[in-house]
């Protein structure tokens, strides 16, 4: 009777999540150019529970010879083995000593989050966070339960600005957007209670960009003197570049969480720079860059970025399209394809192991370190894109955990160092 107990109930476990992994894992989106809409900090918790069970059960089926799924389940052992903790209480999030405000600046929400126990201290520093959610998706309150927890673990006070996104804005509105809001914050920096010279940017993945874009404006615009400095870049898991959809960490292992794949960031690459669909066979197929005036100048500097396409476009396809083509090889968009990095702030990337942007974030971080710009690089092992929203009570990741506190340490270190 055991037995059967204990064949039945993984067994019904794996086809369940079996369905889990097809609409989650399996979304095809090159087939189904639906918006990403995978509620993806629900399926990275149920992940590791599912897969305890799917290892059981493999391992019952290996005990009688069936079958033998060993190398299918090693990335699962690692990471039930090595990297997962987890909570099976919930308590609320908004729990945590936290005060939460919101209002408007220049129209747009804005959120704050200061640890009750330096409500009243002035001149803090202050870390601006740009959320993710590939430009289409996701707000600040997506993010309420990590800034807390990230704001509270560091004692700092963080601005998250929700920021216009596509289809109904293409780019570089919210970034622009954005400008304007760290300039704002820059500008009455009193009344927001914080220390103008220690102000950091960050944010992960399409946040990412917006740091970065902003820094570049920042420096381009002068700002630097006429404010002050931007003090440090965090960028996690940065997505940076626009062109080309089969960098080498784009290549996914079988085996490997697929939060993101090529496709869904050739979705919203279209939609950020069309506000429709209509770009996404050029790009998928490479073919949107030829299209561009600057085409032949951009694929000679960085050949690594731009591969030859054999491919020759009609007059048509050229006026049609060059507009948009011309917006994504902008250094502005491409941010790898800027062709001055100095002068930037000491910056923080924060990477992946089985991320698709993995690639882009090393790339980045030599673009950084030849501009003689701090870099600071850490790769989570084992981890994949999005990780650094699982946190506890619910799920504990130590990767996720030790992300954070590398991100606390680097804070700390520009915010309080001696003069």
């Amino acid at each position: 009777m055991v037995s059967k107990v204990l064949f039945v109930i993984p067994l019904i476990v794996v086809v369940v999540s079996a369905v889990f992994y097809h609409v989650f894992y399996g979304c095809d989106l090159e087939k189904e150019h639906s918006e990403i809409t995978c509620p993806i900090v629900f399926y990275l918790a149920v992940w590791p529970l599912i897969s305890v069970t799917q290892i059981n059960f493999i391992a019952l089926l290996a005990s009688w010879r069936i079958i033998d799924f060993k190398s299918s389940i090693r990335y699962s052992l690692d990471i039930l083995t090595q990297n997962t903790s987890l909570y099976f209480t919930s308590p609320n999030m908004t729990q945590i000593p936290i005060t939460t405000q919101e209002w408007e600046i220049n129209g747009l929400q804005v959120y704050s989050y200061t640890p009750n126990d330096i409500l009243y201290i002035s001149n803090q520093p202050l870390l601006i966070y740009f959320h993710g959610g590939g430009g289409i998706r996701l707000t600040p309150k997506d993010y309420d339960a990590s800034m807390r927890y990230l704001s509270n673990k560091m004692k700092l006070k963080i601005i998250s600005p929700h920021y216009p996104r596509s289809p109904e804005f293409i780019f570089p509105t919210a970034h622009e957007e954005c400008l304007k809001i760290v300039t704002h914050i820059f500008e009455n920096s009193d009344t927001f209670g914080v220390d103008k010279t220690r102000i950091s940017l960050g944010g992960d993945s399409f946040g990412g960009h917006v740091s970065l874009y902003v820094a570049f404006k920042w420096k381009e615009l002068g700002y630097n003197d006429k404010y002050a400095p931007i003090l440090t870049l965090s960028l996690i898991y940065p997505w940076v570049q626009f062109v080309n959809p089969n960098l080498e960490s784009f290549q996914r292992k079988e085996n490997s969480p697929r939060l993101i794949s090529k496709y869904s960031l050739v979705t919203c690459t279209s939609l950020l720079f069309s506000g429709s669909l209509e770009l996404y066979n050029l790009l998928i197929d490479l073919r949107l860059p030829l299209l561009s005036r600057k085409y032949t100048e951009r694929q000679s500097a960085y050949p690594h970025l731009l591969p030859k396409v054999d491919w020759e476009p009609t007059d048509s396809m050229i006026e049609k399209y060059s507009v948009y083509a011309d917006n994504l090889l902008d250094p502005y968009a491409t941010l790898l394809f800027q062709p001055d990095y100095t002068n930037l702030p000491p910056t923080l990337i924060v990477s992946a192991e089985y991320d698709i942007l993995l690639t882009e974030g090393q790339l980045l971080r030599e673009r950084l370190e030849d501009g003689g710009v701090g870099v600071e690089y850490f790769l989570s092992e084992k981890m994949f894109h999005g990780f650094l929203t699982l946190i506890p009570p619910i799920i504990k990741f130590n990767s996720t955990l030790e992300a954070y506190l590398k991100i606390n340490d680097f804070l700390h270190k520009y915010n309080y160092a001696e003069n």
